[in-house]
C-alpha cells in the first residue's frame, strides 16, 4: 500500500501551504505522492482548492506527473487534461460516494463501501489512518502521511 500526500501535508492540515508548488515539492522530496487540486481559468492552470492560487505550467505537472494524482476542480481543466494530457492521473468528483480515476483506480469517499487493491482511500484523518494501516488498499491518501 503506498500513503499519498493530501495536497502537500504530511504532518496534518496546512491551509496556509496546501497545494503550494514548493509545499508538494517538500512532500514528493520526503517519498509521497501528492493528491492536489486543479483548476483552470483563462487558459492558465492554477493549484487551489476553493479559487485559484497558484499558477503552474503545463510542463510543472509533466516534470511531476508520476508523482502526482490531480484532483479537477472544474470542466475547463478536466476537457484541457482529457484532450492534452492522457498521462497524468486524475479524477473529479463533487459528491460521489465514489469515482474513477484515468488510470483505473476507485476513489473512494464512502467509507461504507467496499475497499479493495484499485481504491485510494482519501482524507483519512490520524485516527482513521491507524485502522486502515492493514486493510488490502492500493493507497491512503491523507494529511498524516508522515504518521
Amino acid at each position: 500500500m503506498k500513503y499519498i500526500s493530501h495536497r502537500g501535508n504530511l504532518n496534518g492540515p496546512n491551509p496556509v501551504r496546501e497545494n503550494a508548488p514548493d509545499y508538494i515539492g517538500e512532500a514528493i522530496a520526503a517519498g509521497f505522492e501528492v493528491e492536489m487540486d486543479l483548476r483552470m481559468v483563462g487558459g492558465h492552470l492554477y493549484l487551489g482548492h476553493d479559487y485559484p492560487q497558484y499558477r503552474v505550467a503545463t510542463s510543472w505537472i509533466d516534470h511531476w506527473q508520476d508523482k502526482l494524482l490531480l484532483h479537477i476542480k472544474d470542466t475547463a481543466s478536466l476537457n484541457y487534461v482529457m484532450m492534452n494530457r492522457s498521462k497524468w492521473h486524475y479524477f473529479c468528483h463533487e459528491h460521489d460516494r465514489f469515482t474513477f480515476t484515468s488510470q483505473e483506480c476507485v476513489w473512494l469517499h464512502d467509507l461504507s463501501l467496499q475497499a479493495s487493491l484499485t481504491t485510494i482511500v482519501p482524507l483519512i484523518s490520524r485516527e482513521l489512518l491507524a485502522s486502515y494501516k492493514n486493510r488490502e488498499v492500493y493507497a491512503i491518501c491523507s494529511d498524516y502521511v508522515m504518521g
